[in-house]
C-alpha cells in the first residue's frame, strides 16, 4: 500500500466542511411506507433503520438530507415489479432484471424494496441502510452522477449498511467483514474492480459472478478504502466528484492513491485474505 500525500489531510478538512448543511437537526423527514401485507415487525425494522443512519451520517459527516424522501416497503417480488414499473415508468423486462438481481433499488426520491427477501432484522436494517446512503451520495455528487464509479457507490452503501448492522445490535461488523471473506472464499470466480465500473459492466458482472459475490467484492474494496484511509474519502469521493464530474481525479483528490494504484493495492490485499 503506498502512503497517502501530505496535503491528503488538508483535503479531507475541506471535503469535511463541503459536506456540511445548516440547520443540523431539522432533517427532512425519511417517509417509510408499507403497502399491504407487509409484516408490522419489518415495518419497524426498516423504520429503525432509517433512524439510524441519519444519525450516522449526522454524527460521522455533518450532513443531513435536503429532500424528501419516500421508501416504500413492498410485500414480494410481483409487487416490487410492480410498484417499480408504476413509480419509474419502466417496462416489465427492465422490472423483471431488478427483481432478479436486487431487493431494493434507488431512483430520485423514492426507494422501493423487497421485504420478501428481508426475512431477518439484520437484513432490514443492513438494506434500508444501503439504499438511503444512496441518498446521500446523489445529493453530495449533484449534478454529476452517483454512480459514475459503480463499484464504490456500491460497495459504500453495503459498508455503511454493515454499520448500521452493528449500531443496530443485529450483528457485529467484525462478523459482517468475515462473512464477506467466506463468501469471497467460496466463489468459483470474482470480477476485478476494474470490470465493474460502470453500469453495463457492473449487471454484466452480476451475471457472471452472482449478485453476492460481485457486491461482496465491491463491498470489501470499499471497506479496504476506509480501514486504510478513515471514513472521509467513502463520502469525499462524491463531493470531489461534483467538482470535476470525473471518476479517476475525484477518486485520487478523496482519497489520496490513484484509483489505478488502489485496484492494485485492493487486490493483493484480497489475495492475501483469502489465502
Amino acid at each position: 500500500m503506498r502512503p497517502a500525500p501530505r496535503t491528503v489531510f488538508l483535503f479531507l478538512v475541506l471535503i469535511a466542511l463541503a459536506l456540511v448543511r445548516p440547520a443540523i437537526g431539522q432533517t427532512t423527514p425519511v417517509t417509510v411506507i408499507a403497502e399491504p401485507r407487509v409484516p408490522p415487525d419489518a415495518s419497524a425494522d426498516f423504520t429503525r433503520a432509517v433512524d439510524l443512519t441519519l444519525q450516522f451520517f449526522r454524527e460521522t459527516y455533518t450532513l443531513d438530507l435536503t429532500r424528501s424522501i419516500r421508501v416504500l416497503l413492498v410485500p414480494d417480488a410481483a409487487a416490487y415489479a410492480g410498484v417499480m414499473i408504476r413509480e419509474w415508468n419502466i417496462t416489465q423486462t427492465e422490472a423483471d432484471r431488478r427483481v432478479r438481481t436486487t431487493s431494493g433499488w434507488t431512483t430520485g426520491t423514492t426507494i422501493i424494496i423487497n421485504v420478501a427477501n428481508t426475512t431477518t432484522r439484520r437484513a432490514r436494517l443492513f438494506l434500508a441502510s444501503h439504499e438511503l446512503t444512496h441518498q446521500y451520495q446523489i445529493q453530495i455528487s449533484a449534478p454529476a452522477g452517483a454512480w459514475t464509479l459503480y463499484w464504490l457507490t456500491e460497495g459504500v452503501a453495503d459498508v455503511i449498511g454493515a454499520r448500521m448492522v452493528d449500531r443496530g445490535g443485529a450483528g457485529a461488523m467484525a462478523d459482517t467483514r468475515q462473512t464477506w471473506i467466506d463468501a469471497l472464499r467460496r466463489a468459483p470466480t470474482r470480477p476485478d474492480l476494474n470490470e465493474i465500473v460502470t453500469e453495463p459492466s457492473w449487471f454484466a458482472a452480476l451475471t457472471v459472478h452472482g449478485s453476492g459475490v460481485t457486491y461482496r467484492y465491491a463491498g470489501m474494496a470499499a471497506l479496504y478504502l476506509a480501514e486504510t484511509r478513515g471514513y472521509p474519502p467513502l463520502m469525499g469521493f462524491f463531493a470531489a466528484l461534483r467538482d470535476n464530474r470525473e471518476r479517476a481525479p475525484a477518486f485520487q483528490r478523496a482519497a489520496g492513491i490513484t484509483l489505478e494504484d488502489f485496484t492494485t493495492d485492493y487486490k493483493a490485499h484480497l489475495d492475501r485474505l483469502l489465502q
